[in-house]
């Protein structure tokens, strides 16, 4: 009843953001294992999965920006769009392409966050490096305005929680900037953590914190549906125990700072979760990404053009570390979750006519399933 009365919007607000930081406080006294985790999981998505099917109801535009610790208990941090931010800490995103559904989604824990990026703040000139690997270039800096410029359908802020040093934030993505100013480090496929040669998202900030003797996602993620183990699979991904970036939200180090969220964005960010979860239920009955044999040659030709802009410092058509037939797998993806994602909307259109209201996800679930069953019923 909350949508159709706005008056409460206040008070469900501070009573989500109260919620959700006793349940970190709480987690604070319990054992860091997986029954810890999968609990904290439930309260945490659960309550940010409630709120937001509040939100997209409600008529007008909420806050952009939830803050759950303002930070300002000391002067360290810098205001950044309405927030203190600090160095050492950590950004949680979703980005809009179809593969960061296919991330987001394919833990044990499905989640809302596909990408981890990692902030430091330079003491002297007050500079913001954002560190990142990207499937594209591997790991790099970027500034805070390129990096919100960016489109991002959400962005969590997690901060390590109040030690005796608090410079160790700092000290660690320090390390990561050091270690990035000596040697190129390229994208990790595998998403094997312990190989810091190469690095996938998540291992940017797990590694800068493990040089100060900090252990982040001590709980590993798993990933165990068989629809999710085969696709990610197919695109390079050998190691199963790794570290998700949603799961990151759930681990005891880390406190919950503020989220930023567009509702028009949260509305895209549902109906790609629906298609996704489609896909892969579709998956686990063997449908699998496919490589088109009538691309494969240009495919390789542009490898062979990659491989050389690489060499040359430059960003090639298809990344570092992925091969021609991986890049038309690729491409299926996207091309089909993209057209899941449009016939969900029709779908949705259609039953906001008929109800007067925005379908809920799990509405959006049962659409996608429909369209995903047609769609692949002849594979």
């Amino acid at each position: 009843m909350i949508p159709f009365q706005p008056a409460y919007t206040d008070s469900l607000y501070a009573r989500y953001k109260k919620i959700r930081i006793a349940v970190k406080e709480i987690q604070r006294l319990l054992p860091d294992d997986i029954n810890t985790k999968r609990n904290i999981y439930k309260l945490l998505y659960g309550t940010r999965a409630a709120m937001e099917e509040i939100i997209l109801q409600l008529p007008q535009k909420t806050d952009a920006l939830v803050i759950f610790d303002s930070g300002n208990e000391d002067q360290s941090g810098i205001n950044v769009r309405g927030l203190k931010i600090k160095s050492g800490d950590v950004l949680l995103s979703r980005g809009s392409a179809s593969v960061s559904a296919l991330i987001a989604r394919a833990s044990n824990f499905p989640g809302n966050f596909s990408h981890v990026a990692l902030l430091h703040i330079n003491e002297s000139n007050k500079k913001i490096s954002v560190i990142e690997s990207h499937i594209e270039k591997g790991v790099a800096i970027a500034d805070s305005t390129s990096y919100f410029k960016d489109k991002k359908q959400r962005i969590l802020v997690l901060r390590k929680r109040t030690i005796n040093d608090n410079m160790v934030p700092h000290k660690a993505a320090g390390a990561m900037l050091e270690m990035l100013s000596k040697q190129n480090i390229p994208y990790d496929f595998s998403m094997d953590y312990n190989d810091a040669d190469k690095m996938f998202c998540s291992e940017v900030a797990s590694y800068a914190y493990s040089t100060q003797g900090i252990k982040l996602w001590s709980v590993p993620s798993g990933i165990s549906h068989p629809g999710a183990v085969a696709w990610l699979n197919s695109f390079g991904v050998q190691y199963f125990s790794t570290q998700m970036p949603s799961d990151l939200e759930y681990d005891n180090e880390m406190m919950l700072i503020a989220e930023w969220y567009d509702r028009d964005l949260l509305w895209e960010d549902h109906v790609y979760n629906a298609a996704m979860d489609a896909l892969y239920e579709q998956a686990k009955k063997g449908l699998s990404p496919e490589a088109s044999c009538w691309l494969l040659p240009l495919a390789r030709v542009l490898k062979g053009w990659s491989i050389i802009k690489n060499k040359l410092g430059y960003i090639g058509p298809i990344p570092e570390g992925m091969n021609a037939t991986t890049a038309l797998k690729n491409m299926w993806l996207t091309e089909n979750h993209e057209d899941l994602v449009k016939q969900i909307k029709v779908s949705a259109t259609e039953f906001q006519k008929t109800k007067g209201y925005l379908p809920p996800y799990w509405q959006l679930v049962k659409m996608a399933n429909m369209h995903a069953a047609e769609k692949f019923s002849n594979k």
